[in-house]
């Protein structure tokens, strides 16, 4: 909503794209543009039902004994569904983070395109500031016990025991989802228990039997402060509530289902975060059924709990609140007038649960199918009294219109310029303004408290004298007389122009708040579910704000106030039904998938009846979230390479540089830096493994221009679907170093079998998205069977066992050739498809490879002319600084750092030969990067082609324009940087089968040293 003057609102106007410079783009590898099929993806031998993964022997390695025990993989990705029942039990809570919301839980987040378009300033303020501007997550600590005698059951929580047995007598030991790990030792779950309960209900009364679950862990259980404040008799006892939930029970069922635990879970978690409290009349709008089924219950209410009323624990009062399952109809009607109205109301009608409000999944129509007349009283009640909804938590964010903000690519950027800020103390200042509201006003601000992370939308009614009728003059003088807000706020700005964001589910709350609040003469309130924004619309009739007629905007630090006239709010509401009947808010939103898919390829739990069974299936696996946005950090990125480096072993990435064929784009500085430091100190010293999926750019793209993929110290993997031919959306690059298994346009019923949201399956994971994490797994399998293993004896090991096998290039460009010590590599597939039989077998006796030394093996910098359609040759003769400390004998990683220009880029192709004869193509053509400005600066193309070769002798550089038209172009500088060891590297491992790599190579080397 874009400002100056009056409000004059056009969906140009309102929904306001800004476009900033985003520091740099990153896309998950899942072929996104797959317009011939509709699923695209991989079945290998006996998946969708049978045992997955044959394909890469994975059933020899689980035959010797190896399931990935004691390994942790982390899926850096969009985050990952860590109370999916294929991944629950394996999850790592510990390793586990989220970068984009700073906080420990990695949950996949809403895909809202509008909002991602918009919300870049919120996500950099949010990541790399998060301390700045926002009250921290509540983190508990755990204190130590007093020195006291402990009770065997805590007394809050023996208090509430005690209430639920005057209920059931019957169940004194009721069925009970308890957290692993409770949330004071560091587990994610803040809930210690969730009872289960039978209720047989009152059929009489239209209440059904049903289960009954009770939550315990809102309130202080404990009284130790280990993790809520210490309180007394008097108080609430910790936020002052607990959750219940009443769930039709069906014939069928002998125990009672669970998936309601996780979404108690998950308010609880909301609660913890935001310290926000819920209270009878709130509303959740969660976008999903409840159940994960089809049903049409995918919202809640909250009313109290009809059995259970407020107790006193020795730590303070417990109020339990009910959720209560409700339709979208019946959401928006308790937006439209109020919560508690729509409760009282569904009471009275037959088949919503009776008087008790027991959820019934199965339910098919609506409180209004049931009943239209109860459409008549909402009616009555909205013209009455409007919304008594004052305020939403949603995306949102205002600024100052100013000078187009620039975010500079740095590390010392200024990434909060252009946007409202405030000191400290302010932040303390403005927190207690909005739990207080606005002087003099006829409606108070909701109880809103900063700092929740929450992607969940919840509303909130005014206050609770309101929903019990109260008028707002009276609601008013109850909340102020007690305690009137300082006179000493913020100093007032008043703005001529002012910008507001809104996601769109934001957005579409607007009318509701127009038309149900401001023309009713009560302001509205949007807090950012991000820092202390917040954004309040006021009438003309609300008293005591800080903006007049003369200042319509107006703010006190990141508080907004804008002041509506009657004409205003009419045009509003006419602009508001303009857009939604021409589809300006028609955006796609799920929740993202794509790390929770990843994830259960690695560790999905075997023989659970849930979806399938991951390469690793006794490993386990941690969320890292950092992706889901629409640019990227260095330090997000940093961070996320170097979190937790000693209880990580692998890192998983199924993204990189857009793949679009034009981009040339790698880690920038720290991000480098973390990567080198995990491979040389993570694992206590042995070294992080970081596995890369190559890239979907397919033959128009080359990988070695993604400094991911080709750093030597990441192990780059492409795929090849089920008849062993490359996928369509391959790259090829001589970085590669092996291959798996993934989606191809043979047959598209195929699929990789993997975990997928909400608890689901999905048979259509696909890109080298879906490659990576399968060699994660098959590493961890190695690992299993040698923990001493160090990052670059994987690679090793990776080289020796993968195989060849049927693996070909359809399109008949790159053929498999031999090095020069009888290794077999493809330009597509690496050294071949894993083999996680043979590297387990091969890893239990491995000996640690020798140490490894850089050598710079000699630099041209004499501009050499690129020609078009011809050849030309650059020769480097090195002795691989023999007789000096960095001496190189036998090859791992060689490195040709050039820098070029060309009149076109992408026709540049560069030719690496060794001296051992063996050539690499370190550059394709690229027919879609016409760049000619940029071209390469120092970029280290990299091959693993030459792996075991001798790196003495003539090197050359061999490049050529291909192109029809002729083009111009300098070979400015090339330095050559082999990498190795000064020892034969298998020298002590005993050979088993002498038609294997590994004894092919260890002959080579030996009658190398004879030579």
């Amino acid at each position: 909503m874009e400002t100056n003057g009056p409000i004059v609102l056009g969906s140009d106007q309102f929904f306001h794209f800004v476009h900033r410079a985003m520091p740099h783009a990153r896309s998950k590898r899942s072929i996104p543009h797959m317009k011939k099929l509709k699923s695209d993806p991989l079945k290998n031998v006996g998946q969708n039902g049978g045992k997955p993964k044959l394909d890469l022997n994975v059933e020899a390695a689980w035959a010797q004994g190896y399931t990935g025990r004691n390994i942790t993989t982390a899926i850096m990705d969009d985050g990952v569904d860590y109370m999916h029942p294929d991944l629950r039990e394996n999850y790592n809570a510990r390793a586990s983070y989220d970068f984009s919301s700073n906080d420990p839980y990695p949950y996949p987040r809403y895909t809202d395109d509008w909002f991602n378009r918009l919300q870049d300033s919120i996500l950099i303020m949010d990541n790399r500031l998060p301390m700045a501007n926002s009250l921290p997550p509540r983190q508990p600590v755990f204190r130590g016990y007093p020195p006291i005698q402990r009770p065997i059951i805590p007394l809050g929580l023996e208090t509430l025991y005690t209430v639920c047995r005057q209920i059931y007598p019957d169940q004194p030991n009721p069925l009970q989802v308890a957290a692993l790990v409770k949330y004071w030792l560091g587990g994610p779950d803040p809930l210690d228990y969730i009872s289960m309960y039978s209720n047989p209900g009152n059929p009489s009364a239209d209440i059904p039997p049903h289960w009954h679950y009770i939550s315990f862990g809102l309130s202080d259980l404990h009284g130790d402060g280990r993790v809520h404040e210490i309180s007394g008799v008097g108080t609430p006892s910790g936020f002052g509530f607990e959750l219940t939930f009443r769930l039709k029970r069906e014939p069928e069922e002998k125990v009672p289902p669970t998936w309601p635990a996780a979404i108690m879970q998950a308010l609880a978690k909301y609660v913890f975060q935001s310290e926000n409290t819920l209270v009878a009349g709130d509303h959740v709008s969660w976008h999903c059924p409840l159940d994960n089924s089809e049903s049409r219950i995918q919202h809640m209410l909250m009313c109290e709990d009809p059995q259970l009323r407020t107790v006193q624990t020795p730590f303070g009062s417990v109020t339990f609140i009910q959720i209560v399952g409700v339709c979208t109809e019946e959401l928006q009607a308790a937006q439209g007038w109020n919560g508690p109205g729509i409760i009282d109301l569904m009471k009275t009608v037959s088949g919503l649960g009776g008087p008790w409000l027991v959820t019934d999944m199965r339910r098919g129509e609506t409180m209004f199918e049931l009943d239209p007349s109860v459409q008549e009283a909402v009616d009555r009640g909205v013209e009455a009294d409007g919304s008594n909804l004052s305020g939403v938590s949603a995306r949102c964010t205002w600024q100052e219109k100013k000078h187009p903000a620039v975010v500079d690519d740095s590390e010392e950027a200024d990434l909060e310029r252009g946007f409202a800020q405030i000191s400290v103390q302010e932040s303390e200042q403005i927190k207690a303004t909005l739990k207080k509201g606005l002087l003099g006003t006829k409606s108070v601000l909701p109880p809103i408290r900063p700092g929740s992370s929450s992607s969940r939308y919840f509303g909130m009614p005014a206050t609770a004298d309101q929903n019990e009728g109260t008028s707002r003059k009276e609601s008013y003088d109850s909340n102020m007389n007690s305690e009137i807000a300082s006179p000493e706020l913020l100093q007032t700005k008043f703005l001529e122009s002012v910008l507001i964001q809104f996601n769109l589910e934001a957005g579409t709350i607007l009318p509701l708040a127009l038309r149900g609040r401001l023309k009713h003469g009560r302001h509205f309130t949007f807090k950012s579910v991000v820092g202390d924004i917040a954004i309040t619309l006021v009438p003309l009739s609300v008293s005591g704000a800080f903006v007049d007629l003369e200042h319509p905007y107006a703010a006190h630090g990141p508080w907004l106030q804008v002041l509506l006239t009657d004409e205003d709010i009419d045009h509003m509401l006419e602009d508001l039904v303009a857009m939604s009947e021409s589809d300006a808010l028609s955006f796609p939103k799920t929740f993202e998938c794509h790390g929770t898919r990843c994830a259960g390829e690695v560790a999905a739990k075997r023989d659970n009846g849930v979806c399938g069974v991951g390469v690793a299936y006794e490993s386990k696996v941690a969320g890292i979230r950092m992706l889901d946005q629409p640019y990227m950090t260095d330090l997000i990125e940093a961070n996320s390479m170097g979190h937790e480096p000693n209880l990580i072993d692998i890192y998983s990435a199924s993204w990189g540089p857009t793949d679009d064929g034009k981009t040339v784009d790698g880690p920038r500085n720290a991000t480098m830096r973390a990567i080198v430091q995990g491979v040389n100190e993570g694992r206590r010293g042995l070294g992080n493994i970081y596995v890369w999926a190559s890239g979907d750019g397919g033959a128009d793209d080359d990988c070695n221009c993604d400094g991911y993929a080709a750093s030597m110290w990441t192990i780059s993997i492409n795929s090849a679907i089920n008849n062993g031919e490359n996928a369509h959306y391959d790259e090829s690059c001589s970085s590669t170093l092996a291959s798996t298994f993934s989606n191809g346009a043979k047959d598209p019923h195929t699929g990789v079998a993997t975990t997928d949201l909400y608890g689901k399956c999905t048979k259509t994971h696909s890109g080298t998205s879906a490659a990576a994490p399968e060699a994660a797994g098959v590493f961890a399998l190695a690992l299993d069977a040698n923990p001493n293993l160090t990052w670059r004896d994987v690679q090793h090991l990776t080289v020796l066992t993968s195989k060849r096998n049927s693996l070909y290039d359809s399109k008949g460009r790159f053929h498999w050739n031999m090095n020069g010590v009888g290794l077999e590599f493809n330009h597509l597939f690496g050294f071949g498809v894993l083999d996680a039989g043979a590297m387990v077998a091969l890893a239990k006796i491995w000996k640690t490879v020798p140490a490894r030394y850089h050598c710079e093996a000699g630099s041209v910098k004499t501009p050499h002319r690129i020609l078009t359609n011809a050849s030309t040759q650059i020769y480097i003769d090195t002795d691989a600084c023999t007789g000096k400390e960095t001496e190189v004998n036998y090859l791992e990683h060689v490195q040709a750092i050039i820098t070029l220009n060309a009149s076109r880029r992408g026709d540049v192709t560069l030719f690496l030969i060794s001296p051992m004869g063996t050539r690499s193509m370190i550059l394709n053509k690229r027919p879609n990067d016409d760049d000619q400005y940029d071209g390469f600066t120092k970029w280290p193309f990299m091959t693993t082609h030459t792996w075991g070769e001798g790196p003495r002798g003539r090197w050359t550089l061999e490049v050529r324009f291909d192109s029809q038209v002729p083009q111009s172009g300098f070979i400015k500088e090339w330095t050559l940087m082999v990498h190795g060891t000064r020892d034969a590297p298998y020298r002590d491992l005993p050979v088993e089968d002498d038609n294997s790599k590994l004894a092919i190579v260890k002959k080579a080397h030996e009658v190398g040293y004879k030579i």
